[in-house]
């Protein structure tokens, strides 16, 4: 069990540690490229202002220059913030103290102002370029004052090649993602296929070990048994206390043998449908301490919630059950214990639950009650449980241990209902 535990968490804490360092390069993978995209854009728009503004120094106007799609608007302003020429989005009137030489981004767009400088054809960073005669507005001006040239670039393609990259990376993280938790799936099936080949394999051997040794001490018992019955007729009563008690470990160790070969038969039995409701309400009244059976109505209407088992092996499975509950609260001292017995139907189940007020299980033994020859109790075999768990098995069922609100515990068996 500890070793299955812990091959899960290994296999989870190398799973987190793999998607954190895929999760780490993908964030790093977007913050680089988020940077050289914006960078890319605040050159495309200086470039486009550039060339703009070469446009305008040649035709005196930047009504119609061939801006493209991208070029959202264009503005040459002087140093009060008026426009000398615009189209587009740019606005009349600018402040070009808030942001004299910066990059201003929006949701959809960046926005970049450049001083021009004094020289004619002259934008700072840039070449000299022809001057244009018809330009007068801008000839007059440039030599007496610092000119901004303003320019909003829209950055709808970035966005979409941001969105197609997250959408991509994205994609490939949940694929991977995917693909991890099929192969913890995959392992751990595997990995059940092979406890259970191996819990059938050491069960074979210890069906052909039991039966072996069932068979040699079954012999001296009887003879043994029948040793006792003579020298209980021949003392004539002068040790009754000692006869008794060896005809008691007697009794003890053929009930033992017999429990052993009951785990070792073929689990299903002879599989019949019937009412676990009506079969409880006719043993619990023959039980030598109290049960209270609670199946939500009279056993008429509880008809209808009928499983498919084996009648002996249901009767097993009830006896284990319920005496385990009253051995664990006489254990306790409790005063008015009584066993409570529940039948529930839920959709395609039924459900029988066998409550107490004993001590209780301890959490880290939920799973261990239900192994073969393990106890909790000085008297016990450690049998019970795991035969009660190999009958809801092997007809589909389950049984679990559950803690009980206010103390006790509840066993849950669960049922497919026929």
């Amino acid at each position: 069990m500890k070793t299955r535990i812990q091959e899960k968490a290994i296999f989870a804490a190398a799973l987190a540690s793999f998607i954190l360092m895929i999760a780490s390069f993908f964030a790093f993978y977007m913050r680089k490229s988020e940077s050289q995209n914006r960078t890319l854009l605040e050159f495309e728009a200086s470039r486009a202002a550039s060339d703009l503004l070469e446009y305008y120094v040649m035709t005196g106007n930047v009504e119609g220059a061939a801006a493209g799609e991208q070029i959202l608007g264009f503005g040459i302003y002087d140093a009060s913030g008026q426009a000398v020429a615009k189209f587009g989005t740019a606005p009349p009137v600018v402040n070009p103290g808030t942001s004299p030489a910066g990059v201003i981004r929006t949701g959809k767009s960046v926005i970049i102002m450049r001083p021009v400088g004094r020289q004619p054809g002259m934008m700072r960073g840039m070449g000299p370029m022809r001057m244009h005669q018809n330009a007068p507005g801008l000839t007059s001006m440039m030599p007496a004052q610092d000119l901004f040239v303003y320019v909003e670039f829209s950055n709808r393609g970035f966005l979409r090649e941001r969105s197609a990259s997250i959408f991509s990376m994205g994609g490939f993280f949940s694929g991977f993602l995917l693909l991890s938790l099929v192969i913890f799936y995959l392992f751990r099936r595997n990995r059940k296929l092979q406890v259970k080949a191996e819990e059938q394999k050491q069960l074979l051997q210890l069906g052909e070990a039991a039966r072996t040794l069932a068979h040699e001490i079954k012999n001296p018992l009887s003879a043994l048994r029948l040793q006792v019955d003579i020298l209980k007729k021949k003392s004539a009563g002068r040790f009754d206390d000692n006869v008794e008690i060896v005809e008691q470990e007697v009794g003890r160790l053929s009930s033992l043998v017999d429990r052993v070969g009951e785990f070792l038969k073929n689990p299903a039995g002879l599989p019949e449908v019937f009412s676990p409701a009506g079969f409880l309400e006719n043993i619990c009244p023959r039980y030598p301490f109290p049960v209270i059976l609670d199946t939500g109505a009279g056993a008429e209407d509880s008809g209808g919630a009928r499983i498919r088992f084996d009648r002996e092996r249901f009767r097993s499975l009830c006896d284990n059950l319920i005496l385990n509950a009253w051995e664990s609260m006489a254990a306790t001292g409790e005063n008015g214990k009584k066993v409570e017995v529940e039948v529930r139907t839920e959709k395609n189940q039924v459900l029988l639950m066998v409550k107490d007020r004993g001590c209780g299980i301890p959490e880290d033994r939920k799973d261990e009650i239900f192994t073969m020859f393990y106890t909790t109790k000085t008297s016990g075999s450690g049998i019970g449980l795991a035969i009660s768990r190999r009958f809801m098995e092997a007809m589909g069922g389950t049984i679990t241990c559950l803690p009980r609100n206010g103390g006790g515990t509840v066993f849950a068996c669960e049922f497919l209902r026929a």
